[in-house]
């Protein structure tokens, strides 16, 4: 495994790992330590923020003090080309990011993403399974 693999963590590992910890957590950590590099796209960034405001009713001092620093630990891609191989819209945006950043892993926990296995060369996986390939 590379120093630093390039990964796409959706929605709902993101929000598990700011309410829950466990190991959707433990794989923020390994952007923090360096051996990840997270990418990100302007409507990931939103979407994590909304579902924050929205259902977990988060104020916006909360999202700044919590969300601010973590994007700074990624890199913002800019898709030019949109995908439309999920029912999900939300999920092809993981997509297009994943393909624009030339990702190696998604890390999700979304069942219709986890179904594909893989995409364009880039794996699919849960948090349990990146944590154990990133340990190799």
């Amino acid at each position: 495994m590379p120093a630093s693999v390039r990964i796409v963590i959706d929605t709902n590992i993101l929000v598990s790992a700011f309410l829950f910890g466990g190991n959707p957590e433990q794989v923020i950590q390994c952007v923090r330590r360096g051996s990840a590099t997270l990418l990100y796209t302007n409507e990931i960034r939103d979407e994590i923020e909304d579902v924050l405001a929205r259902k977990f009713r988060w104020a916006e001092t909360r999202l700044r003090q919590v969300c601010r620093p973590y994007w700074k630990l990624g890199v913002r891609v800019d898709p030019r080309i949109r995908i439309d191989e999920c029912r999900d819209p939300d999920d092809n945006r993981v997509l297009e990011c994943a393909v624009a950043g030339h990702a190696k892993f998604i890390v999700t926990g979304d069942r219709d993403l986890l179904t594909m296995v893989k995409f364009r060369g880039c794996e699919i996986v849960p948090p349990a399974a990146f944590l154990d390939r990133i340990a190799d």
